[in-house]
C-alpha cells in the first residue's frame, strides 16, 4: 500500500507519542510505503524546527534527557509549547506550578 501522510499528521505524531496520528504513522511504516518528496520533507522540517536554530540544542537536550519541563523566556521556544509532550513555560508559571506541587493538599 502506498500512502501519503499530511504534515499535520507527522507533526502530531512527533508531539504526542501514543496518539492516534502516531499509531497511524507506525502502521504506515510497518504495512505500507510512505510517499514523500523534497517539498513535503522541507515543510515538515520547517514546522518542527525552532524559529531560532540556536535554540534547537535545548530541545534536543530536553528530549534526550527526558525533561519534564523547559523553562524559558525565549519567544522562539515558547511558541513550541508543548514540544513533544514537554511543556515550555515562563519562569513565573514554573514557580507557580512548583509551589502548588510542594504545598500539602
Amino acid at each position: 500500500m502506498r500512502i501519503v501522510l499530511d504534515t499535520n499528521i507527522l507533526v502530531s505524531a512527533a508531539l504526542k507519542v501514543d496518539s492516534v496520528p502516531s499509531r497511524a504513522v507506525h502502521a504506515v511504516l510497518q504495512h505500507g510505503i510512505l510517499l514523500k518528496f523534497d517539498a513535503t520533507e522541507r515543510q515538515l522540517f520547517d514546522v518542527l524546527a525552532c524559529r531560532d536554530p540556536t535554540d534547537d540544542k535545548f530541545l534536543e537536550l530536553a528530549i534526550n534527557g527526558r525533561a519534564d519541563v523547559i523553562v524559558s523566556g525565549d519567544a522562539d521556544l515558547l511558541v513550541l509549547h508543548p514540544f513533544r509532550g514537554i511543556p515550555i513555560v515562563l519562569p513565573p508559571v514554573f514557580l507557580r506550578d512548583i509551589a502548588r506541587s510542594a504545598s500539602p493538599p
